[in-house]
């Protein structure tokens, strides 16, 4: 693998990483240059590669500087299209991660084209429509808590990766159950006996806020007993894992 520096380097603005691997060319960011006019002027100056050569382009966030430059790279050749590939989607706000983790599991042959549209015959960037599934998971469940869009179902495969939880449970709710107060979120946890529970607490919060970007509040642990009646396991028909207690109104 070969990483090549074409801006933010010796300065901060002008983002592009060209990361090459396997004859494969991946661009990491496509920045404008700002600031000092020496800067701007490289906005103007040639690609060090062939737009057309590069296999991908992956935005890490949507300022200018990491972003600006694709109406000129895209002008001088880059189509990124033909080829096959998961579809993966994301907001493009405040954290370009999104574009990581919201994994459709749908699989398109063909990827992007941009033939004229048969029916209305306008020449726009469009999927294949030959898609087929590559995950089990079916649908996503998201909602934003403490501001960041999450998957729900990122919190069970972080946690069901520590074979020093027996059982685990994840609260959500208002403080002072105000609609409009701030997000709570609690980690119940039910340990098997022997475990550092200090050492498991640090290791699930550091696992939690890399899957989620989400930092608990609070990590409790609770004995077999009580995680059973807060799970529901042998009074309801489907377990209680994520409780979204916040208010609805």
């Amino acid at each position: 693998m070969k990483i090549s520096f074409f801006g933010a380097t010796r300065c901060v603005t002008g983002s592009k990483y060209l990361v090459e691997h396997n004859d494969r060319y991946f661009l990491i960011d496509c920045g404008l240059f700002q600031g000092l006019k020496q800067l701007r002027l490289k906005n103007w100056g040639a690609f060090p590669i062939p737009p057309n050569s590069l296999d991908a382009i992956i935005l890490t966030h949507a300022h200018i500087d990491h972003t600006g430059y694709l109406p000129r790279i895209v002008k001088d050749g880059f189509r990124g299209e033909g080829g096959d590939g998961e579809i993966v989607y994301t907001t493009i706000d405040s954290r370009g991660s999104a574009v990581l983790r919201y994994r459709t599991g749908d699989f398109v042959k063909g990827g992007i084209t941009w033939e004229p549209c048969p029916h209305c015959q306008k020449t726009v960037p469009r999927l294949s429509s030959d898609i087929t599934r590559i995950s089990d998971t079916k649908d996503l469940n998201l909602s934003k808590v403490k501001g960041q869009l999450v998957n729900f179902d990122n919190f069970a495969a972080a946690l069901n990766e520590f074979n020093e939880i027996r059982e685990w449970q994840i609260e959500i709710k208002k403080r002072n159950n105000d609609p409009h107060d701030l997000d709570e979120m609690f980690i119940y946890l039910c340990p098997n006996k022997g475990v550092d529970t200090a050492k498991l607490e640090r290791e699930i919060k550091s696992k939690i806020m890399l899957a989620t970007e989400v930092s608990p509040n609070a990590i409790m642990f609770v004995s077999f007993e009580e995680m059973v009646n807060r799970l529901q396991l042998e009074t309801a028909n489907k377990e209680k894992r994520i409780l979204d207690n916040r208010p609805k109104n």
